[in-house]
């Protein structure tokens, strides 16, 4: 952003970020109706001044619709009366020359998100008592307390590796805790949106119209299709597999999947990463408008600004527990973590006071730190690189999945098939709890790397 303000040349910027779009873009180019349309100022300049003019276009339709209304009215009363005949044609020679100018429909095109619950939870939702996790090593959480009480709205917020996405996966029943308990009330129904679909979506014989009929084998075809299609899926889009999904498309089907469910408790982790900004403020509405329990994690400031009634902001010696919105949060705080700008901003005045920098460690300390500092890059891409194998091998597997041979029905072929099958399966989980080790550890490395860069030793 500092960069983007002090540059002197053009840039062309496509982010769906509103709050980075608000503090860098001086102008915004609109591609709607069919055209490009050009819009002086920042991301609300541009929603404020498309929105006057579409309503100053809808105010001069209803106008001209008016008077022609009024002239029609007058000849139909007076054409059959001789002393008002004359009058009454020249309304008509009037009417014959108005034209009125149709409003083309926007091709912007957003799901239409709408999350209902099938009945309430009981009053207290969730009770967290001293939750640890650790993976080797590394403890990414640390005896996290807390009491979620229903219709609250609670955003976790932090530093990278400091385990947001971690204590979701916990709380949905993803990841087991290493100490300590997560427990939900009374008839709490969760909903989970993890923020790598694919967890979620891995069998390729799937297709988003099986997929969320399973989850309603009750509903005719018609139904879900309708579902289907609120999130932008066409006919032929149905019937694809899963893992031919892009990654806006794999979290519209799990939206999709969260509205059927009518839970009265959701869990989203990062929920706008892959949405375009008209579906982000459309979901943002939806939540507003949602009568249940959330807890989400999310870097989306505006996101959070809008909907958060409670934060919770893991830091590496506890948690801070704050009852209030964002706004309110940083009123208090002072900090914004959700402003990188703001974070660096902070750095730069600490250090100029002489607060937290590295010359108050001791040199031992220092060394230590600067050792580390050297060998977290090579750890961190190592953790990738095997990430990156798994991920390979899982997708090796799921397209084994659609062979032939593995369904075999009779004699021996048949119990071969079955046994490669259950093989395959287990490799496959294994794989993916690995995965899941490895990208917490991953996410605990480029927090400590980060940290480290930010002190300058």
């Amino acid at each position: 952003e500092d960069f983007l303000r002090m540059y002197s040349g053009c840039a062309v910027i496509i982010s769906h970020d509103f709050m980075f779009l608000n503090r860098v873009a001086t102008h915004i180019l609109d591609v709607d109706y069919g055209m490009i349309i050009p819009y002086s100022g920042n991301y609300d300049d541009f929603v404020r001044q498309k929105r006057a003019t579409r309503e100053q276009k809808e105010a001069e339709i209803a106008r001209q619709k008016k008077i022609v209304a009024d002239k029609l009215a007058f000849i139909e009363r007076f054409r059959s009366k001789a002393t008002k005949a004359r009058q009454a044609q020249s309304r008509v020679k009037q009417v014959e020359k108005i034209e009125i100018e149709e409003i083309a429909e926007t091709s912007r095109r957003h799901p239409r998100f709408r999350f209902e619950q099938s009945r309430p939870s009981g009053r207290d939702v969730l009770t967290v008592e001293n939750l640890s996790k650790d993976f080797g090593e590394k403890k990414v959480l640390s005896d996290v307390s807390l009491l979620v009480r229903r219709g609250e709205r609670v955003a976790v917020i932090g530093a990278n590796g400091l385990g947001k996405s971690t204590l979701i996966k916990i709380l949905a029943s993803r990841l087991d805790p290493t100490s300590g308990r997560a427990q939900w009330g009374h008839e709490a129904r969760i909903g989970y949106f993890a923020q790598d679909h694919k967890d979620l979506l891995e069998n390729p014989r799937v297709t988003p119209l099986s997929f969320i009929w399973d989850l309603i084998p009750e509903e005719g075809t018609a139904y879900v299709r309708g579902q289907l299609g609120r999130m932008l899926f066409n006919s032929d889009d149905v019937e694809k597999s899963v893992l031919a999904l892009s990654g806006g498309e794999a979290a519209r089907l799990i939206f999709c999947q969260l509205i059927v469910q009518k839970a009265n408790v959701l869990l989203l982790d990062e929920p706008t990463n892959h949405l375009d900004l008209e579906a982000i403020e459309a979901l943002a509405d939806a939540l507003l408008a949602y009568e249940g329990t959330l807890v989400f994690v999310s870097h989306d400031r505006w996101f959070v600004s809008k909907l958060a009634t409670r934060v919770i902001e893991l830091r590496a010696d506890g948690i801070t527990d704050f009852a209030g919105t964002y706004e309110e949060y940083l009123a208090k705080s002072g900090e914004d973590h959700l402003d990188e700008s703001a974070v660096v901003l902070k750095a730069k005045r600490d250090k100029a006071a002489g607060k937290s920098t590295s010359t108050e460690l001791s040199y031992q300390e220092r060394k230590r730190l600067q050792n580390r500092l050297k060998t977290l890059p090579t750890k961190r891409d190592d953790v990738l690189e095997e990430i990156s194998r798994l991920e390979s091998r899982v997708a090796e597997i799921q397209a084994r999945y659609a062979a032939p041979e593995l369904y075999e029905t009779t004699g021996t072929a048949a119990q071969q098939a079955a046994e490669l099958l259950t093989r395959l399966r287990r490799e496959e989980s294994d794989a993916e709890e690995r995965i899941l080790s490895l990208s917490a550890e991953w996410e605990a490395l480029e927090g400590e790397l980060a940290a480290l860069q930010a002190m300058e030793l």
